[in-house]
């Protein structure tokens, strides 16, 4: 765990503020992660103990809002797709695409859910290097 906020700690002096802010944003989502994870193992554990009592509290996501539809929009903005792009990097190491193999990619990069939908991107990054190492992207 150490490593994982090392890594997504303050920039080593030659960083753009904006990559600054990138990980600030990665490092409050982590943060994020491992606190509602503890939660839950905590809770578990408690309710292994206490068979006869359940917690009925609904978590900050599984409150229903009822706002207008208008304002439930999700907007796409550029920095999600720069952090799309790091973090597949970073699941797959480089990857090289032969020319004949490049239709492919840009139409699994682009075109699918796994690699759309940001729950998804383990499984994207898993494709793109099965992608990477197939007999018809090696020959090229």
């Amino acid at each position: 765990m150490l490593l994982v906020l090392g890594a997504a700690g303050p920039g080593r002096g030659g960083a753009e503020p904006r990559e600054a802010a990138d990980r600030q944003t990665l490092l409050r989502l982590i943060v994020e992660i491992v606190q509602e994870l503890r939660k839950y193992h905590s809770g578990e554990s408690k309710r292994l103990q206490l068979s006869g009592r359940q917690d009925y509290t609904l978590d900050r996501r599984e409150v229903a809002d009822y706002a207008y539809p208008e304002e439930q929009r999700v907007e796409i903005v550029p920095r999600d797709l720069r952090m799309k792009d790091k973090f597949l990097k970073h699941l797959t190491g480089p990857l090289y695409f032969s020319p004949k193999c490049s239709k492919h990619f840009h139409r699994l990069y682009h075109n699918t859910r796994d690699c759309t939908i940001p729950a998804y991107y383990k499984r994207c990054a898993r494709l793109l290097t099965r992608l990477a190492v197939s007999p018809m992207c090696m020959e090229g």
